[in-house]
């Protein structure tokens, strides 16, 4: 999700994750979060789009926007171990 939402993949991979901007045309809370898809069973939530969404929105900006992947590992890793709400 790091390389994804700093534009670190291939041209190819575009469009596999949607921004609440890329989906609504008004302003709500959660506008810049990433949108799980929809999945009407049980078995597509455990994919890379439904698991990998939902995981990035609930790291904290200050991760998110971490400028080199390096920080980004270190700080996660501190993160998860400190304990994670």
């Amino acid at each position: 999700m790091y390389r994804y939402h700093h534009g670190f993949m291939p041209l190819a991979s575009r469009g596999f994750f949607k921004l609440g901007t890329e989906i609504l045309s008004y302003f709500t809370r959660n506008v810049g979060d990433y949108r799980p898809p929809f999945d009407r069973s049980s078995t597509r939530l455990f994919s890379i789009k439904h698991v990998g969404s939902l995981t990035w929105n609930k790291l904290p900006p200050y991760i998110q926007l971490l400028p080199t992947i390096w920080m980004f590992k270190k700080q996660l890793c501190a993160f998860v171990i400190n304990g994670s709400n």
